[in-house]
């Protein structure tokens, strides 16, 4: 993940992204402790920067660890019931709602109020092809999008 931020960094002037401190490791350790669903590449983006903004695209960001606790602390859990694993929402890419599950892989779900679909790659996956693409829309039919 490291190199992912790093290259997020190199980029940043090209497509205007904002990158934020990393999270405070007290700060995690408590929200593992109350929410437990904190997936292993989101964890290891956090703890490198807590957050990112993408200026140029209509709402590209990945939220930080208070926002992300905020949603759930206010009950806002729109699709434990839903899924066959618990998703966590962490951001948004572009009118889509942006979810992970424990096994990293990325969900999205248009403006919250679809079905969320698994976008079939990683949490890391994504944030590379988001990269490549200077976080425009980047699948097409090669992305296998999955109902679930």
């Amino acid at each position: 993940m490291k190199t992912v931020v790093e290259t997020l960094q190199n980029i940043s002037d090209k497509v205007l992204i904002s990158l934020y401190p990393s999270v405070e490791i007290d700060a995690l350790t408590d929200f593992e402790r109350k929410f437990t669903l904190v997936p292993q590449q989101y964890k290891e983006f956090i703890e490198i920067s807590n957050g990112l903004g993408v200026s140029e695209c209509y709402d590209c960001r990945i939220h930080n660890l208070e926002t992300v606790a905020d949603v759930y602390a206010n009950g806002n859990r729109r699709y434990d019931s839903q899924c066959e694993k618990p998703l966590l929402d962490i951001g948004t890419f572009w009118e889509d709602y942006l979810l992970i599950d424990q096994d990293n892989k990325v969900y999205l779900s248009f403006q919250g109020i679809e079905d969320p679909v698994c976008v079939n790659m990683t949490f890391k996956e994504f944030l590379q092809k988001c990269i490549e693409n200077d976080f425009e829309l980047f699948w097409d039919e090669k992305i296998q999008l999955i109902d679930i």
